[in-house]
């Protein structure tokens, strides 16, 4: 008698044609595309889009229940070489590919063939198991070790009698013919690409969801609350390799086999790339002046590792990069350490999250003596919470007030737009700022959220900040001291020229007490002549006469070849 699994009756529905073993390759074997039951006139069901994941009510009768699984594709019947007999039963030999049939046991005009597939804690290599198979529409087939006689491809259905297994005759209709009426457990049916798994549940057990973050291919699989997590068969990408199963997205804690899930959980994929990470090789050679970002793995690697790289080389953004189709863990990154420049190409960041690093938070933490940022655009960006918060950097900031102008740090054309950043000196683009050049920004439809400074611009600045603007309301500007249009706080060294704003004045402390020079607070469209008079619509600007749609020329590129910039 064969082993009891689950508290049901199991019936699969596919098609099933005569293909050789060779036609199943291992890895690639079939998958559920659609499972479902009728419980009391109600049908559950399920669907390859959804991961193939059903949990059938529990505290049910499973008297006449039927559970149908379609696959995706044909389910090649095997003969196995190397199939042996022990006992009456049949065993796989190592040909045996993943996802095929191969007979078990024969008796008479009955065939009984095992699926070869790991259901949860479920293997059904193990001898203790078979389906039981039968043609739906009475076609009479018979099978032996050796060959099948006749299958055809006609619509047939399996059934697994789990309390009490009997035997179905070939051309027989499917039914529970035996046994009493008994609580069906919860039956979690879960498929990846490669195989299906189920696990079991009694009545009264939670069931819990647990999310397989695979490089933006997602499963949420369902299973019972103290059981050993499962982990399904990894997607492959071209030019990566899957490395394990992480608690965390930066991968630090790897999650064991024996792991008991508790409650609901995500684990994430750690993928490196087969090219021998030529990208991070490259962002470790001190000798490779110029490296490029050409994808998004790419940007990972260099916000994890962009600390090797030393002063004086330069990273280029070759592409655009959107985060915004991804949960929030795994496009949160840590602000990134980084001494080098950095060339954004005229690209976009969309829908990144930075968190903090000590005291600093944006894409960079701390932005440092020569450092060259520029030709960048960041959109629907969020930084979270740090004493310094900008989105582009929360601290910029030379190494004392005698520094040359030629090695103070530069921030030239940077836009930050729709996009959200908190602190306690809060600035669209930095949180603080000694003795800095920043020129040619603009911050636009962006959340300021400073607990003491917001600034559109900067929260507070000891630096000259030229020809930038900010597209700005009050609401956006939010600090419980103090707010500025392009400063919130300005410091010693402060310096603000040729700049406009549409949010209130341009430094929100004592407003005359450091250098204003040519520029425009409260604006709107009625300030087109003053902004002409400034020289606004010039060679660096492109004032519209609704100042939302104002930009900046290609004049206002920084050239990274030439010793300065192109003006």
């Amino acid at each position: 008698m064969k082993r009891k699994i689950f508290s049901a009756v199991l019936a699969v529905a596919m098609l099933l044609t005569l293909a050789p073993a060779a036609l199943a390759q291992e890895g690639t074997g079939p998958y559920v595309a659609n499972f479902s039951i009728t419980v009391d006139d109600v049908l559950y069901s399920t669907s390859e889009s959804e991961n193939g994941i059903m949990v059938v009510p529990g505290d049910t009768s499973i008297a006449g229940l039927t559970f149908t699984v379609t696959f995706n594709e044909t389910v090649d019947f095997v003969v196995s070489p190397d199939l042996t007999e022990a006992d009456g039963i049949y065993n796989p030999g190592p040909d045996v590919p993943r996802g095929a049939m191969y007979v078990s046991s024969v008796e008479g005009n009955s065939v009984f063939l095992n699926l070869n597939i790991v259901t949860g804690t479920i293997n059904f290599n193990d001898e203790d198991y078979s389906l039981e198979m039968t043609t739906t529409d009475h076609i009479m087939w018979s099978g032996s070790t050796q060959a099948l006689e006749y299958l055809g491809g006609n619509l047939f259905t399996v059934a697994h009698n789990l309390y009490n297994p009997v035997v179905i005759p070939a051309g027989s209709a499917v039914s529970q013919t035996t046994g009493e009426p008994s609580l069906i457990n919860n039956i979690i049916l879960n498929t990846d690409n490669f195989n299906v798994y189920m696990r079991e549940g009694g009545p009264g057990v939670e069931i819990v969801n647990v999310t397989y973050e695979c490089n933006g291919e997602t499963y949420v699989w369902k299973t019972p609350k103290g059981s050993t997590i499962t982990f399904p068969e990894a997607p492959t990408f071209d030019t990566l390799r899957f490395e394990g199963w992480y608690e965390d997205p930066s991968y630090t804690t790897e999650v064991p086999a024996n792991y008991t899930v508790t409650g609901d959980m995500t684990v994430y994929a750690l993928y490196t790339s087969t090219t021998e990470d030529d990208f991070a090789k490259a962002l470790a050679d001190q000798t490779q002046m110029v490296v490029t970002i050409e994808d998004e793995q790419d940007f990972r690697t260099f916000a994890s590792q962009a600390s090797v790289v030393d002063a004086g080389r330069r990273v280029v953004l070759g592409t655009s990069l959107d985060f915004s189709g991804y949960t929030d863990e795994n496009r949160t990154f840590t602000a990134i350490s980084y001494k080098g420049n950095f060339d954004g190409g005229g690209k976009t960041i969309t829908g990144a999250i930075f968190a903090p690093s000590g005291d600093n938070a944006g894409m960079f933490a701390e932005i440092g003596q020569g450092q060259i940022i520029a030709n960048l655009n960041l959109d629907h960006i969020t930084v979270q919470y740090a004493q310094n918060a900008g989105v582009l950097a929360g601290s910029i900031s030379a190494n004392s007030g005698d520094t040359p102008t030629a090695q103070r740090p530069l921030i030239q054309n940077v836009q930050v737009t729709n996009s959200t950043v908190n602190g306690r000196n809060a600035g669209g683009l930095v949180g603080f700022t000694f003795i800095t050049i920043i020129k040619y920004c603009s911050v636009s439809n962006t959340a300021v959220n400073g607990l003491v400074n917001a600034g559109g611009i900067a929260a507070q600045s000891y630096s000259d900040i030229s020809d930038c603007y900010t597209i700005e309301s009050d609401e956006d500007l939010g600090a419980f001291l103090y707010n500025g249009g392009i400063v919130a706080t300005p410091l010693e060294a402060s310096n603000v020229t040729h700049c406009w704003t549409t949010c209130g004045e341009i430094y929100g402390r004592n407003p005359q007490s450091r250098p204003i020079t040519d520029c425009i607070w409260n604006a709107n469209s009625s300030t087109g002549d003053a902004a002409a008079d400034l020289g606004f619509n010039e060679k660096y600007w492109n004032l519209a006469d609704d100042l939302a749609d104002s930009t900046f020329t290609q004049a206002v590129y920084f050239n990274f070849d030439a010793t300065s910039s192109d003006e």
